[in-house]
């Protein structure tokens, strides 16, 4: 008898069914080759109907919402899509041509893109991709075809790093193309993160760490978090239980910065030196234990840059273009330009600057600029982020706010500190987002906002600010006056240690 138990942590789920089967264990390739051949099943030949290609940017389903489509502006052979058709590249123009990059990154996220296939038979997969974020390392990708593990080796594809794009095809362990079979009709094709064989790595790393979390907190009810230089702390009668743990925890981490080393060919790289960090001090701890009085800050700090490897070892970034699925004789398209055509697009990009207009968000007509309020984002130091969160809002207003109201919507991002000269020149925005909670009163005793609490000028208003804590408010509001609504609100955190809880044996 066993017993299945389900605890509700956060938000509501309706449970209809739980079925218990059995797991089918992956293949690998060379048995699924054999199996081709024993069925007969050739290569199709290179020709139109075999050559499909996907625009990664516009997948038929996705995990998140956050992986939506993204713009690269370094290379002329990036393809973007506009109502179903391949669109040529823009060097003036900003095209969604791409997708991923920090935004497809955590273990589970998967896009999914559907294709149809006009003649059956045997086709290789490429992918246009490019990871230039982990400098040093590989980043991985499972593929699932029509919803279904394929072979081994598709469980853990890895794209190296590079500054360029690549043209990756799907190869085995001894980096052959391999090919899959694929029937007319409709298919689908899944990638998703995973990290490969840092998976076990990362388990253990963190196991390791828990331990030594252990050991610092023994140490710590001991010598407070500054122990005292000139006083004998007997460690080896204090403390034995942390100074062992120390001893096995530097054997295990030993084998993990070996196994992270064979993983990156040998190389001692950036993904070992913290490892290696906490190995020296542990083995220093471990030839005389009296020198934790000196070296137990840079223990704790070790301690939390191990937990920051393992969160930056978690990350896995990849860009996507396009994706190729033809047949293995025929020619792939580029992935890079040559020097020269490089330099001109680079050229034509930097006349561009002088003339185009990067700040606006979208594209209306001159009827619906007149029409439009003008909303304007600010962008400065810290900021980076501000056109992929422009470009959201922007999808957000055209999906809801306007289709809704049938109020256009003039979005632009502008240089921080434009708003102030802008006001005073008389052709500031209608509405500004992105400032500091006390620039509204500033301005409002100037004469230079408008009064949101103004029932005859603005119906419904006091629905509006329901919808905030007053203490949100209260900052925006002069007088009997708010000129302004809150962006965020902030509110006070407990956090609790329940692992030092219960070792306590404190309930």
């Amino acid at each position: 008898t066993h017993i299945l138990s389900f605890e509700a942590l956060r938000e509501s789920v309706a449970v209809a069914s739980i079925t218990f089967f059995q797991y089918d264990e992956a293949k690998d390739y060379a048995s699924i080759k054999a199996q081709y051949d024993a069925n007969g099943y050739t290569a199709v030949p290179n020709n139109e109907d075999t050559f499909i290609k996907i625009q990664a940017e516009n997948p038929t389903h996705k995990s998140d919402p956050t992986l939506y489509a993204i713009a690269d502006h370094s290379s002329p052979l990036t393809e973007s899509i506009y109502n179903g058709v391949t669109a040529p590249y823009n060097t003036n123009k900003i095209r969604l041509n791409m997708i991923g990059g920090e935004k497809w990154q955590n273990p589970g996220e998967w896009l999914s893109y559907t294709f149809n296939v006009k003649q059956a038979g045997l086709y290789r997969i490429t992918l246009k991709a490019r990871q230039n974020l982990l400098s040093g390392t590989k980043t991985y990708r499972r593929l699932l075809i029509d919803g279904k593990e394929y072979a081994k080796e598709t469980q853990a594809i890895a794209f190296p790093y590079g500054t360029a794009w690549q043209m990756v095809t799907v190869a085995d362990a001894q980096g052959e193309d391999m090919l899959f079979y694929f029937d007319e009709g409709e298919h689908t094709v899944r990638f998703e993160v995973t990290l490969g064989n840092l998976t076990d790595i990362l388990n253990d790393t963190q196991a390791c760490m828990d331990q030594l979390n252990v050991a610092y907190r023994q140490i710590l009810m001991i010598t407070g978090a500054t122990p005292d230089p000139n006083r004998d702390y007997r460690f080896k009668l204090v403390c034995a239980d942390a100074l062992k743990i120390i001893e096995e925890q530097t054997a295990v981490l030993t084998n993990i910065e070996q196994r992270v080393k064979d993983t990156y060919n040998g190389q001692n790289t950036q993904q070992t030196s913290v490892l290696r960090k906490m190995i020296i001090i542990l083995e220093s701890i471990n030839k005389d234990s009296d020198v934790l009085k000196d070296r137990f800050s840079e223990f704790k700090d070790n301690i939390s840059a191990m937990a920051t490897w393992i969160n930056d070892m978690r990350k896995q970034p990849l860009e996507l273009d396009y994706i190729v699925i033809s047949s293995p004789e025929s020619e792939l398209p580029k992935a890079n330009v040559g020097f020269f055509e490089s330099l001109w697009h680079e050229i034509k990009a930097f006349i561009a600057s002088f003339y185009e207009d990067y700040d606006n968000i979208g594209s209306m007509t001159e009827e619906q600029e007149k029409e439009a309020v003008v909303v304007w984002i600010e962008t400065g130091a810290g900021q980076a982020g501000n056109r992929d969160n422009a470009n959201v809002l922007k999808e957000l207003i055209n999906t809801s706010f306007t289709k809704e109201t049938g109020i256009p919507i003039s979005l632009r991002l502008v240089a921080g500190g434009a708003l102030l000269p802008s006001v005073l020149a008389g052709n500031g925005p209608d509405v500004c987002l992105s400032r500091g909670s006390s620039d509204p009163v500033n301005y409002a005793l100037r004469g230079a906002v408008v009064n949101l609490n103004d029932p005859e000028a603005f119906e419904g208003c006091e629905e509006v600010f329901k919808q905030f804590h007053e203490s949100a408010l209260m900052p925006l509001r002069f007088r009997s006056g708010i000129y302004g609504l809150p962006e965020t609100q902030d509110f006070p955190m407990l956090y609790y240690r329940i692992d030092i809880l219960e070792e306590l044996g404190i309930n």
